[in-house]
């Protein structure tokens, strides 16, 4: 059973083994970088991220990790305005139809809980994957 809570990376996988999405692991979670391109003026709600995705996947956790060691299975060296977004494409739905997910923005040197209002804030997917757990199996 995978569990986040002994450590995780933010794999990169390889496109070409990626499975069909309605083959999906319900427990898998997966990772999208998106950086902002365009402030638009709008109005509406959204979806706000949660503190809590399961398995371990706690927002206090997963920033503890992002600023205390790499978690990307990548070269890469975070830039201001990058957005780091962890869910479970097969989690439960809001009203809104999205799944449960953490956000975080990195601002003035470092991560912090924040996140883009897809309404009024255009983003762009620069890099995404799956998010691996460190413990071994046992």
């Amino acid at each position: 059973m995978c569990d986040f809570e002994n450590g995780f990376i933010l794999c990169s996988c390889d496109e070409k083994n990626k499975k069909p999405e309605l083959e999906s692991d319900k427990n898998e979670y997966v990772w999208e970088l998106k950086i902002l391109k365009k402030r638009i003026p709008a109005r509406g709600i959204t979806d706000f991220p949660g503190s809590n995705i399961g398995k371990g996947l706690k927002s206090e956790w997963v920033l503890l990790n992002l600023m205390n060691r790499n978690c990307f299975d990548f070269d890469y060296q975070p830039s201001n305005g990058d957005n780091l977004i962890i869910y479970n494409p097969q989690s439960h739905k809001s009203p809104f139809g999205k799944p449960a997910y953490l956000s975080f923005i990195y601002r003035n040197g470092e991560w912090a809980e924040d996140f883009y209002n897809e309404i009024s804030e255009l983003t762009k997917l620069m890099n995404k994957g799956k998010v691996k757990t460190t413990q071994k199996n046992v």
